[in-house]
């Protein structure tokens, strides 16, 4: 898991209330930078179930959860191209909630980018959020709480993450070694916040593809020019 994905300050909020044996059912956590999320998210779900109670430990259970491979921790919608998260990963979802955890302490069901659910799938999650059995923590990643049927809201605490700095911005692209395109970095400190992440995921994506500089350095300019698409 990248540390310099995180939001340190939430992160220390989860981690006080995991300390406390006081932590709440269900979450959204809101805002635009899906990556963050995700990386709390995971944050989360490694505190409830860690062998030491932390974050960001070498223990057999962290280290399962960052693979994917514990059986405890379990993410929906993650196939980003697919526009809809159907009741089919809801149903497979009720399938688990309530059975007792197999290996960890918590189980954990996290739905990525949960704005995608259909009003089939809502409706669905819902009657499970009513009166869910205990050993259990379910996190929705959305844009904004509004995405969402306001009695799925209601259920849930609110977590509004953060979008990231440009010196946050920059610090990650450092060690990603994109430190040599600097017409890129001075690009991404100019764009406003709405298109600084696109900005970011695009270059990343594009180097790690191996496209050229020269056509990141363009994408990135129609970013600043207030376009959507990168």
């Amino acid at each position: 898991m990248r540390s310099d994905l995180l939001d340190q300050r939430i992160l220390k909020q989860l981690n006080q209330q995991v300390k406390a044996g006081k932590w709440a059912t269900t979450y959204l956590f809101t805002g635009k930078e899906n990556e963050r999320k995700k990386a709390l998210a995971l944050a989360f779900a490694k505190a409830l179930n860690c062998e030491k109670g932390q974050t960001a430990c070498k223990c057999s259970v962290c280290h399962r959860i960052d693979e994917g491979a514990f059986s405890d921790v379990k993410w929906y919608g993650m196939v980003e191209e697919v526009s809809t998260i159907k009741i089919s990963e809801v149903r497979d979802f009720k399938n688990w909630l309530f059975l007792k955890p197999y290996e960890g302490k918590i189980k954990v069901f996290i739905f990525n980018q949960a704005e995608r659910l259909t009003g089939e799938a809502q409706n669905a999650l819902l009657k499970s959020l009513e009166e869910p059995p205990p050993d259990n923590v379910i996190l929705l990643l959305v844009l904004k709480a509004e995405s969402l049927f306001d009695t799925i809201a209601s259920r849930a605490i609110e977590i509004k993450v953060p979008p990231f700095s440009s010196q946050e911005i920059k610090e990650i692209l450092i060690k990603e070694a994109v430190e040599k395109n600097e017409k890129a970095l001075a690009v991404i400190a100019e764009v406003d916040e709405t298109s600084r992440s696109e900005a970011m995921v695009a270059l990343h994506e594009r180097l790690e593809a191996g496209l050229r500089s020269d056509v990141a350095e363009e994408r990135l300019a129609a970013c600043e020019a207030g376009e959507t698409e990168v």
